[in-house]
């Protein structure tokens, strides 16, 4: 019984609610938005421009839903999944993620969290399915999850390789690819080249060049002796919805570098808070004598470490960290996966 006088914190009561199909997960764009906006530090890819890419049009083989749950007319927590029926189980995961970029547990806070985790663990024991969450940041609504979902999981530690930007701060770059870049600097005088870095925010612009970006990458993924996931109709797609979403934004960044006018190479970024994000970067193949690759990202990491307004610049995955220019930290995230 309550003292009189003395204060009652009572919990709300929260609705949950599960929503499947494309006109479900359409209808709740503006409050989800809504509820991403109170969220603070959450990246470019677990907001709903980028999730939206990935659900709004989706392959044939995906179907999307999402989990939700409301204190009264207010949104408090989401989840938005893709569930993939391509194979003879359903393979589910959180929307956006299937590259492993980051995806999140949207809680507006802890205890809405914990009832998102114990929601999200009954859905996915509702039936039998591999499922793969992740890579999240550690939270009380995945730690409810966790407890949810049956022994057998999964759960693996996933870093995400960063250069933080702050004064005095190395930035991990390597002695050999230090060496690599003035090799490279020096072959592009000795042969008469001229570089031209620029970099472009507009909208239009980038996405007037989706076709050339295409063919380069392609034609990089071909002459490294492996197929391009721009090969696939399905993943082309979703790779030219994502970035015109983010360039729609305002978000995008082109950096080109060119030598003696022609393009040979280009990155982009993705301006988030106080992180610029490469989102990718690739070159021309007939130029890679010069690594240009190479250099044009040293060039966009130079510019990030003396920007005012960059307090990190994020490789945005963990795979193949080997192959990074530069990193001195890692965001620790986790994935957690099994089979119901």
């Amino acid at each position: 019984m309550a003292v009189l006088g003395q204060g009652v914190s009572i919990a709300p009561a929260i609705e949950i609610s599960v929503g499947v199909g494309v006109d479900a997960v359409a209808a709740i764009a503006s409050p989800l938005s809504e509820l991403i906006a109170t969220i603070p530090g959450l990246p470019a890819t677990a907001r709903w421009p980028w999730i939206s890419a990935s659900v709004l049009k989706p392959a044939p083989h995906e179907h999307p839903w999402l989990l939700s749950l409301a204190a009264g007319s207010t949104l408090v927590a989401a989840a938005v999944l893709l569930d993939d029926l391509s194979g003879s189980v359903v393979r589910t995961s959180l929307a956006g993620t299937a590259e492993s970029h980051r995806g999140a547990l949207l809680a507006r806070d802890d205890y809405a969290g914990c009832r998102l985790g114990d929601a999200l663990a009954a859905s996915l024991m509702s039936g039998l399915r591999e499922f793969s969450i992740g890579p999240v940041v550690q939270s009380p609504a995945l730690a409810a999850l966790v407890r949810g979902l049956p022994v057998g999981l999964v759960v693996e530690d996933v870093s995400v390789p960063l250069v933080r930007t702050g004064v005095g701060l190395p930035t991990g770059i390597s002695h050999g690819s230090a060496r690599s870049l003035r090799k490279a600097r020096n072959r592009m005088a000795a042969d008469g080249l001229v570089p031209e870095i620029t970099v472009s925010a507009d909208g239009s612009e980038i996405t007037g060049s989706l076709p050339l970006l295409e063919s380069i990458s392609r034609e990089r993924d071909h002459q490294g002796g492996r197929m391009s996931p721009l090969d696939d109709p399905a993943r082309r797609r979703l790779w030219q919805r994502r970035v015109i979403a983010l360039a729609a934004e305002g978000r995008l960044r082109m950096a080109t570098l060119r030598l003696n006018g022609e393009l040979a190479a280009y990155v982009l970024g993705i301006e988030d808070g106080r992180s610029y994000r490469v989102l990718e970067g690739r070159y021309v193949t007939r130029w890679a004598r010069y690594s240009p690759g190479r250099v044009l990202e040293a060039a966009v990491l130079d510019a990030a470490t003396i920007a005012d307004s960059v307090d990190e610049l994020d490789w945005m995955t963990g795979v193949a960290p080997e192959t990074l220019l530069a990193a001195n930290d890692v965001d620790r995230l986790v994935v957690v996966s099994g089979r119901t």
